[in-house]
């Protein structure tokens, strides 16, 4: 991804701001135009001047469709993607991203709508790569590494899960050790991914599943989450032994349906 993002960089920060908005942009807004019309007839109890709004700028409100806050995110990503890029080349990269990382947890601190965790999970991906591009694709392997992530992994995870679900304890500060338990979680998962790929497992997965994968999981997660919570899930319809498989195959349907629909709009705009 930082490869792809370089080279696209070389053409200008205008094209790729143009070109990756777009492809996050569009799948979301022809989403909106199907399923909030939907609402309107069938579920308007749910709807509010100030949630389409917030919708149109892709922030969550709607139940069923809460997982959006995703997209603001994505934005906010590709909208430091020049930064991180220039940060990446510093001859003191680590604690230039280190900083980095404070800043953004300070800034996106008191903002309800924006967290900084989840910003911090991106700006952390390119001090990896930083480190990868120094250091080598070996650096991936490293024991003390992989225990030093595991360990940050084990403790947020554990603290979340027992301090603060099965005790009921939340604070600030317990929120903020559940959003950066998630980010050690993907950071964990990238390294097993990593250490898989060094035992030839990845051998094993047809390239065709990666292909598919890559092309459609945008917009399977763009039309999932209506389909297990809010006034349209199905989990709710039916018990879980028919309404899990039922979720996974509408989400599935309904996700490749919305990426040929934008491939048809790409087509007839560009």
């Amino acid at each position: 991804m930082h490869v792809e993002n370089l080279l696209q960089l070389r053409g200008g920060v205008f094209l790729f701001y143009k070109k990756n908005f777009y492809k996050i942009l569009s799948r979301y807004y022809i989403y909106m135009i199907f399923i909030i019309p939907i609402y309107i007839i069938y579920a308007p109890q749910y709807l509010s001047v100030k949630n389409l709004i917030k919708h149109m700028f892709g922030f969550a409100g709607i139940q069923g469709l809460n997982h959006l806050w995703f997209i603001s995110i994505i934005l906010i990503c590709y909208m430091i993607t020049p930064l991180l890029i220039v940060l990446q080349n510093s001859k003191n990269y680590i604690i230039v991203f280190i900083c980095t990382v404070i800043i953004c947890e300070i800034l996106f601190l008191k903002v309800a709508f924006i967290n900084g965790a989840w910003v911090n999970c991106y700006v952390i991906g390119f001090l990896i790569g930083a480190i990868v591009k120094e250091k080598g694709m070996r650096i991936m392997g490293n024991m003390k590494l992989f225990l030093f992530v595991f360990i940050l992994f084990a403790a947020t995870n554990v603290y979340r899960i027992v301090i603060s679900y099965k005790m009921n304890v939340f604070s600030s500060v317990s929120q903020e050790i559940i959003y950066y338990a998630h980010v050690f979680l993907a950071l964990f998962i990238v390294l097993i991914t990593f250490r898989l790929g060094n035992w030839g497992i990845e051998e094993r997965i047809p390239i065709k599943m990666l292909f598919f994968t890559d092309k459609y999981s945008y917009c399977i997660y763009l039309t999932h989450h209506v389909f297990i919570i809010g006034p349209f899930s199905v989990l709710l319809a039916f018990d879980k032994v028919i309404g899990v498989p039922l979720a996974i195959l509408l989400a599935f349907v309904t996700g490749v349906l919305l990426e040929k629909i934008g491939q048809k709009v790409d087509k007839a705009l560009f």
